[in-house]
């Protein structure tokens, strides 16, 4: 069983390459160790007004299966921080990048200046053991970090 990662950025009004390159580096270098939720796979660019809630509910959603929120804050972006408000409700651990904003250092678990470094912390130095409960239904993991 692999550990999920959503992949929390700005997306409404940014263009390909601000959306997807980024994600597209984080899947590459991850997608062998967890699994990953990304919301550009249901890109509602250009379709806000009419698919919000369908796109709060698919974010939200993914969310909650979520283990770890990825989430770059190179830029001002109300539904990112929203999804960082949930998760941390949620009690999911939340790796944010490019941020000195107070509200997202407060609801991070680990800050990063840069994309490259929080995907080399969860690719090299993240450890996650799954116990299934007595029910079979309910996945416990702890995390450490791992020292070279």
């Amino acid at each position: 069983m692999k550990a999920k990662i959503y992949l929390a950025g700005p997306i409404n009004a940014c263009s390909d390459d601000e959306c997807n390159k980024w994600r597209s580096q984080a899947k590459e270098r991850l997608s062998e160790k967890y699994d990953i939720l990304d919301p550009m796979c249901r890109d509602y660019r250009g379709t806000e007004d009419n698919d919000y809630k369908e796109i709060v509910e698919n974010d939200l959603s993914d969310i909650i299966k979520s283990d770890i929120i990825l989430a770059n804050c190179y830029k001002p972006s109300a539904g990112t921080s929203m999804e960082l408000v949930y998760a941390k409700m949620m009690g999911k651990k939340i790796f944010s990048v490019g941020s000195s904003s107070p509200w997202i250092k407060y609801h991070s678990t680990l800050m990063f200046d840069d994309i490259e470094k929080a995907i080399d912390m969860l690719d090299k130095h993240m450890i996650f053991n799954f116990k299934e409960k007595n029910d079979g239904k309910v996945t416990i993991f702890t995390t450490c970090l791992r020292s070279d």
